[in-house]
């Protein structure tokens, strides 16, 4: 609330009355025109934007950690998060919402990059592989899902720690 100024214009929804907007992936990228449809709505004008799929995304993974190993590689873990919710009923993990988990993870140095798919939520990357890397390296990771990949996390690990 601290962006805020007095004043400002804002909406109030109550629970379950916003409605999704279902798409076929095809009309990613065209023109669609949307009108509220509400009390005192009848005058409102369509608004037209471009379809992003943006629900289609998967969401970013999180907490993504680095941790040097004893033979000099780097192991990195994050993580998932899924498309169908946010809440862990019964403390049971969600189901992805897509057909299969994988991410891609690239480094980034100021000579060289690399990028590495996986299946599961870490990566082992030898010390062979960090041989082209020297200081800091950037490292960012994207879940790929059915239809779109996540924005991506980042960080920064110093290789010469």
């Amino acid at each position: 609330m601290n962006s805020h100024v007095s004043g400002e214009s804002f909406v109030l929804l109550s629970p379950g009355t916003l409605q999704e907007i279902v798409l076929a992936p095809t009309a990613l990228g065209t023109p669609v025109s949307v009108k509220p449809r509400g009390l005192a709505d009848d005058e409102t004008a369509p608004v037209d934007r471009i379809a992003t799929g943006e629900a289609m995304r998967p969401p970013a993974p999180t907490d993504v950690l680095a941790e040097r190993a004893a033979d000099g590689g780097l192991l990195l873990r994050w993580t998932r998060r899924s498309r169908l919710g946010w809440l862990w009923p019964d403390g049971t993990e969600l189901p992805l919402g897509e057909s299969v988990e994988k991410y891609r993870v690239t480094l980034e140095g100021s000579a060289a990059a690399l990028t590495y798919e996986t299946l599961e939520p870490q990566l082992s990357i030898s010390a062979e592989a960090l041989g082209a890397f020297f200081g800091t390296v950037s490292v960012s990771v994207v879940q790929i899902g059915d239809f779109a990949q996540s924005r991506p996390i980042s960080l920064s690990v110093d290789l010469a720690a």
